[in-house]
């Protein structure tokens, strides 16, 4: 069963959230940089294969754990979306439809929110009217 966000629940998780976005954040940018070396390298006449294997293996070994990050996020519910940006969502129940609540790192807490057809360039504020929810279920 999906778990569904309270505005309230989801900026109490960005403590466990914020954290683990900033290292897939982190660890795509260095692969990323590693395979433009291993690139790089390849196309000069003084190629190191030794040296990009490790490069390459390294790259992966960054890439295992975006993907173990991946899944806590899963865990915990949230939905992470957006490799570059470090966006996540948060499934939300509001006014009998799923929308989600749309965080992006670096921001302090949950300001905005989307249909889950939608996505970042489609977000909306959260209002007053997200005040009178209940609680979340599991």
């Amino acid at each position: 069963m999906e778990r569904y966000f309270t505005v309230e629940e989801a900026n109490r998780a960005l403590a466990l959230v914020s954290p683990i976005a900033s290292d897939i954040v982190a660890k795509m940018n260095q692969a990323k940089r590693l395979h433009e070396e291993v690139k790089i390298q390849r196309e000069s006449a003084q190629t190191n294969e030794v040296e990009l294997l490790e490069k390459l293996r390294h790259a992966e070994k960054l890439l295992n754990e975006v993907e173990y990050h991946m899944k806590e996020l899963e865990s915990v519910g949230a939905l992470f979306k957006d490799l570059t940006l470090g966006l996540v969502d948060f499934p939300c129940l509001y006014s009998g439809r799923v929308i989600y609540l749309c965080w992006m790192l670096g921001e302090k807490t949950i300001t905005s929110w989307h249909e889950v057809d939608r996505g970042f360039s489609d977000r909306k504020p959260v209002d007053e009217s997200f005040k009178p929810m209940a609680r979340a279920t599991v």
